[in-house]
């Protein structure tokens, strides 16, 4: 049960209706190339290590509190076969 502390979980709500716009992704940029797009199903809630994160379109995680993990863009063990 203890490593379920350190989990992240999303309550996803399939009838959720999201219209993009500049004003309501949450990015660095002042744009976004889905503007006006709509999109069906999305997340309602998001905890990360049993902190409330995310709600209703709002961010509301404490500034910092996130963690980088590094990845690699590379496939682990998947063979392409030409």
């Amino acid at each position: 049960m203890s490593k379920l502390l350190f989990t992240g979980i999303v309550l996803w709500d399939p009838e959720l209706r999201i219209t993009a716009t500049a004003d309501n992704r949450h990015g660095n940029v002042d744009y976004t190339p889905y503007e006006g797009m709509t999109f069906h199903g999305g997340p309602a809630s998001v905890y990360v290590r049993g902190n409330l994160v995310y709600r209703d379109g709002e961010v509301g995680g404490e500034r910092g509190s996130g963690r980088f993990v590094e990845r690699s863009f590379r496939a682990a063990n998947v063979e392409v076969k030409v």
